[in-house]
């Protein structure tokens, strides 16, 4: 096998393959894609990687998803539900130009929503719902939670308690010491 550097694409007739060190991305002429892990070389469905709708158990704040970089789940936290910021980013893909009804951060449901995400991860029952169903193993474990929001968490003025409240739960639930992470 030719050896590329890493972010090279190579072309065949029915394939592209995107290597990089851990995986590989192979899509076919209709654009499925499968992705393969060179560890163990067992194919999993790609959508478990491009799946992240921010809607999951009725919850308002938190919603789960299965990073592909970080191999694992992260419970992304969206504290701009109004998608109010004060930046004007050029890249940013949110339409602020549409009015939105203001909303201040619920403390205490967030909390409540984050205990919900990683009960839900460590008892399994995440891994039963038909979104998560089919993650491999290795990515079964929580890897993260990330405020990536629609728009700019760190400029809300309740960002201070919101993290507070993640590392709490971090913390209730004994996932620091196993290095579960806090991203901003």
């Amino acid at each position: 096998m030719e050896m590329r550097p890493r972010g090279m694409i190579s072309h065949t007739a029915r394939h592209r393959r995107y290597i990089r060190p851990d995986l590989s991305v192979w899509t076919n002429r209709r654009g499925l894609a499968t992705i393969t892990s060179m560890k163990d070389s067992s194919r999993f469905d790609s959508s478990i990687v491009t799946d992240h709708r921010r809607q999951w158990g009725g919850c308002q704040y938190v919603y789960p998803v299965i990073s592909r970089r970080a191999k694992g789940l992260s419970i992304g936290v969206n504290l701009n539900i109004d998608k109010r910021c004060n930046f004007a980013c050029v890249y940013c893909q949110i339409n602020r130009r549409i009015r939105r009804e203001l909303f201040d951060i619920d403390i205490p449901r967030l909390g409540q929503e984050l205990d919900i995400a990683i009960d839900a991860a460590l008892t399994g029952k995440i891994w039963k719902e038909e979104r998560f169903a089919v993650t491999p193993d290795e990515y079964r474990r929580i890897n993260d939670i990330a405020f990536s929001d629609d728009g700019e968490p760190t400029s809300l003025p309740l960002f201070d308690q919101a993290v507070a409240v993640a590392a709490e739960s971090l913390e209730r639930h004994s996932l620091i010491e196993q290095g579960t992470k806090i991203v901003v």
